[in-house]
């Protein structure tokens, strides 16, 4: 897990279901704000260049221009049902370190 300045920095989960389709990112934002708008939401999907497979983020803090995971799962809730368990493990991992589980 990485740190910069004590705060813990975001990384990229593998996945192996994901497909890309980014509807999370656009449930997550509509969540939040009300707007369709990806560049905004807590969750973030990334393509890995060598592997070609698809990884998630989890944003637990505001920052760049990102809203940080309230934890809601309303990204599972539009998630595509190969994924929603993949999905529902990463969300609880990441969102614990917020609410100081280990």
């Amino acid at each position: 897990m990485q740190s910069y300045r004590g705060k813990r920095m975001p990384e990229i989960i593998e996945t192996v279901k994901c497909v890309g389709c980014r509807s999370c990112e656009v449930a997550c934002s509509f969540h939040h704000k009300q707007l369709f708008w990806p560049a905004i939401s807590s969750i973030e999907v990334k393509r890995r260049e060598k592997t070609g497979r698809f990884g998630i983020v989890i944003h637990t803090q505001d920052e760049k221009g990102r809203i940080a995971c309230d934890g809601c799962g309303f990204c599972i809730d539009f998630c595509t049902n190969e994924v929603r368990d993949e999905l529902a493990a990463i969300l609880e991992k990441e969102t614990s370190y917020r609410k100081g589980a280990k």
